[in-house]
């Protein structure tokens, strides 16, 4: 285990002596960071998404005249992708959205539908392509894709209904939640669950809901200029974003946000990572899409006019090290659970799934605060388990780190470990998010048996905590009247920390129903 661990966090042996090639791109960018150029010269021309595989290769969608997909390798280690293939060209496609790929699978949205073509053998090449969640009509879907902590795929829906459709391989696709903003831009999943979504102008933390709605636990408003290409960075090799949100947009920045707790919700800081000069060389930089390497490196797809190409970002000074694992030992799978890459992860979480109760004494090593992201990986997996691994879980629901019982709510709720008495476990808890938690996981279950721990969860009353009141209207759903006629009941107790306003605010936002916009 120490020497999986040092692997993961040395992130690989250098594969070259040589440093990265110095290829000036012309942008500002914060002291520490190295922006180079990746792809080579030519080789784009209507790039729209792109991603990173276990090999360290990127892909590339296109959409001009078809479709195509292209396939990019820095095989000497320099810093410069020298092979490039393409690897499928549909000229009969009229739309192209994201692409994501996830072990020997490949997915793209196409003309509105989640295509998915295998590659087995890791050459670059497809042996065999499929339509999969057939049923949505083509119509449905925004092209917005991103793989959850616990490796289910989440797929954006433009119509008939805004929404996010959820499915796995071993289940049918479902409505996941239901958005009052819209179909989104794009979407990423940090490790602990939460889902940020990019629409037109603005960034939203999204909070689901056990009876589907999606209430907003934080928000960002760029403004002027179109949101494109995001991530949440969970790597150590760039300086300064770990943890952080990049998000591009059409001025030709990407920004660096912030996540910061707030109350029930979360707040941003935003500052500027990458940006256009004024004026020469670089002026025209459009970034598109962003991916994170298995070595964890940034690579920013810039449709610039002057000519679309891949920049790679790192640490200044650093060599290219990509991480060697592989997927066909458990030791390789592990590695590629803790890697900085989400669909890595994805894939390495889907290989372990299966064998998670074996596993149970290597994994609850990595239970540890030390490497919290870690932690939380490790938590999603063991949900998937037996008695024995969810009664470990448990035990973090005492955790004294917020992050950790967060997490561990999550990961039993979203494996139906019964609400009630997951709710209850955080009556009084000094955390607002965690109180807020709970009560969404209380959506399904009947008033008669939640009616009163909703009061519990409610109290000390969060005043003007709006995040906290949209997870009470969720929580009470249909049942508003009932809450309010309890509610009435505290107020005529002597001594009742519930006051007249306090009741007020709360009527005023479950007159609103589930969702909140």
């Amino acid at each position: 285990m120490l020497l999986l661990l040092s692997l993961c966090l040395l992130q690989a042996r250098d594969r070259a002596d040589a440093p990265t090639a110095e290829l000036s791109t012309a942008l500002s960018a914060p002291a520490g960071v190295r922006v180079s150029v990746w792809s080579p010269p030519g080789a784009l021309t209507a790039p729209r998404s792109l991603d990173a595989d276990l090999a360290g290769r990127l892909w590339v969608l296109e959409h001009s005249r078809g479709s195509r997909l292209v396939v990019f390798e820095d095989g000497d280690a320099d810093g410069t992708a020298e092979k490039q293939r393409v690897a499928l060209a549909l000229p009969d496609t009229r739309s192209a959205g994201t692409i994501a790929v996830l072990g020997e699978r490949v997915h793209a949205t196409l003309d509105g539908q989640l295509v998915e073509f295998r590659d087995a053998d890791g050459d670059g090449m497809f042996e065999g392509a499929q339509a999969i969640w057939e049923h949505q009509d083509s119509r449905d879907v925004s092209g917005a894709l991103a793989s959850a902590p616990n490796a289910r795929l989440w797929l954006a829906r433009a119509a008939p209904a805004h929404g996010l459709i959820v499915g796995a391989y071993d289940s049918a696709p479902q409505l996941g939640l239901q958005l009052p903003w819209g179909a989104p831009r794009e979407l990423a999943f940090d490790s602990f669950g939460n889902l940020f979504a990019s629409f037109e102008r603005e960034l939203h933390v999204l909070v689901p809901g056990a009876d589907g709605s999606a209430a907003s636990a934080g928000a960002w408003t760029l403004g002027g200029a179109d949101l494109r290409g995001l991530i949440v960075y969970e790597g150590t090799l760039v300086p300064g974003i770990e943890g952080c949100v990049l998000v591009a947009d059409a001025s030709g920045r990407v920004l660096r946000l912030a996540p910061r707790s707030s109350g029930a919700g979360i707040t941003f800081e935003v500052s500027t990572w990458l940006a256009a000069p004024a004026e020469g060389p670089g002026a025209d930089f459009r970034p598109v899409d962003i991916a994170v390497g298995s070595d964890g490196a940034v690579f920013v797809l810039d449709a610039a006019a002057s000519g679309a190409r891949v920049l790679r970002v790192s640490a200044a000074g650093g060599r290219i090290a990509l991480p060697r694992m592989s997927l066909t030992v458990t030791n390789g799978q592990i590695a590629a659970l803790l890697n900085p890459s989400p669909n890595l992860r994805a894939r390495a979480f889907e290989l372990l799934a299966p064998q998670c109760d074996a596993l149970l004494k290597q994994l609850q090593g990595m239970l540890t605060p030390r490497y919290p992201r870690w932690q939380a990986r490790v938590t999603w997996l063991l949900a998937r388990g037996g008695a024995g691994a969810r009664a470990k879980l448990r035990e973090q629901l005492s955790s004294e780190h917020e992050n950790a019982r967060l997490v561990t709510l999550r990961a039993l709720a979203s494996v139906d470990e019964p609400a009630a008495e997951l709710a209850r476990r955080f009556v009084g808890d000094p955390a607002l998010a965690l109180r807020a938690e709970a009560l969404r996981c209380l959506a399904k279950t009947p008033w008669e048996a939640k009616g009163e721990l909703v009061l519990r969860l409610s109290a000390p009353w969060p005043a003007d905590d709006a995040v906290f009141l949209d997870a009470l209207a969720c929580a009470c759903g249909a049942d508003a009247s009932a809450l309010l006629a309890a509610l009435d009941v505290e107020l005529a107790k002597p001594g009742a920390s519930l006051n007249a306003a306090a009741r007020a605010q709360i009527a005023a936002r479950l007159a609103r129903g589930t969702t909140s916009k």
